[in-house]
């Protein structure tokens, strides 16, 4: 059998769930977040054929932030205060579910999940058929010169090299956080002023181009940088994937989901 991985952004599952489901509860407790966050990994698993499965968690304060303070700070300050509360209890459920799973939670003090997926694809791209950040960040995109990695973006389904060359025109993906660099994130991280998408591509693909752009705006396009390529250069080269906590018992999850009113249809 294939091994085929599945890296799963807890934060960004949570939050897209307790959106999703933003008035499912029972019994008083806010259930819309355990049940989406469950309903999509199971799809997920079905979609890609994942074999192994690891839940990936962010763990503030980001190093990242050392570099650039603002990073992820305007996100933090625009937030819907409902939305937090229910994200934040129900990855409090779901870690309890992972308990009955058996699935992994993974995370390193400092790093965030995108720098454990592409830690995960850099050091077991060999071991794994496929490996597969489960998330819709863009920033992951850089991975795709990894022939094993693809993305699993929810409705949208997988995302692989053959979509990324179409959406990116191309765009080499050793190339990918350059271009990055000079448009700026979703994360807060300011770009160069009047570089859109459109004008960086121009920029990166043309090497005279490249070379006077990142001499005029090198502040910027070198911290950008270090902001944007994962995994983060800080990260230690050893953290292991972790194994399965418990063998999973199909009746454990059925029991486990009775408690919030949550109905499953095993297959």
């Amino acid at each position: 059998m294939k091994r085929v991985l599945l890296c799963v952004d807890l934060s960004n599952q949570a939050y897209k769930a307790s959106a999703a489901f933003s008035t499912l509860t029972s019994e008083g407790r806010f259930t819309g977040g355990l049940y989406g966050f469950l309903g999509a990994v199971s799809k997920a698993v079905k979609v890609t054929g994942a074999t192994e499965i690891v839940i990936c968690e962010d763990r503030k304060p980001y190093l990242r932030s050392e570099t650039y303070p603002q990073y992820k700070l305007l996100r933090k300050d625009t937030k819907d205060p409902v939305l937090y509360e229910n994200a934040q209890y129900s990855i409090g459920l779901i870690k309890e579910l992972l308990a009955v799973t058996g699935w992994p939670l993974w995370s390193l003090a400092g790093f965030e999940s995108d720098d454990l997926v592409a830690h995960a694809a850099t050091k077991y791209r060999h071991r794994y058929h496929r490996i597969i950040g489960m998330s819709n960040d863009s920033d992951l995109f850089q991975l795709f010169q990894y022939d094993a990695f693809q993305a699993y973006r929810g409705k949208k389904g997988l995302y692989t090299r053959q979509d990324y060359d179409k959406e990116w025109m191309g765009l080499p993906p050793d190339l990918f956080c350059t271009a990055l660099a000079f448009i700026g994130t979703h994360n807060e991280v300011e770009g160069v002023r009047g570089i859109g998408p459109a004008t960086a591509l121009d920029i990166v693909s043309h090497p005279f181009k490249l070379r006077a752009a990142r001499e005029k705006h090198y502040d910027i396009v070198e911290r950008n940088l270090k902001l944007i390529q994962l995994p983060h250069a800080q990260l230690p080269p050893s953290p292991r994937l972790p194994y399965p906590t418990r063998h999973y018992r199909e009746r454990d999850l059925l029991r486990f989901c009775g408690r919030f009113d949550i109905s499953l249809t095993m297959e």
